[in-house]
């Protein structure tokens, strides 16, 4: 079943890329938009670990103020 799932995420990717670099306005600069939009996609995935100590410290190693917080940024998206 997850071999279904991830060759079904796969075709999704790739079609979603394809249609994201055919509808760029400038066809010079597609590399350079590309860049940007895989670095506003991972940067969550960087700040979150980053921020997690600080949570942490914060709350005095609590993990539920952790993961409290976490679903608070969670539900804000």
């Amino acid at each position: 079943m997850s071999s279904i799932s991830g060759l079904g995420f796969g075709i999704y990717m790739a079609v979603d890329l394809a249609l994201v670099a055919d509808v760029l306005p400038d066809s010079a600069s597609v590399a350079k938009d590309l860049g940007v939009m895989n670095i506003a996609g991972a940067l969550l995935f960087s700040i979150g670990p980053a921020l997690a100590p600080v949570v942490l410290a914060a709350s005095g190693g609590s993990h539920a103020v952790l993961s409290a917080v976490a679903g608070a940024c969670a539900l804000r998206k």
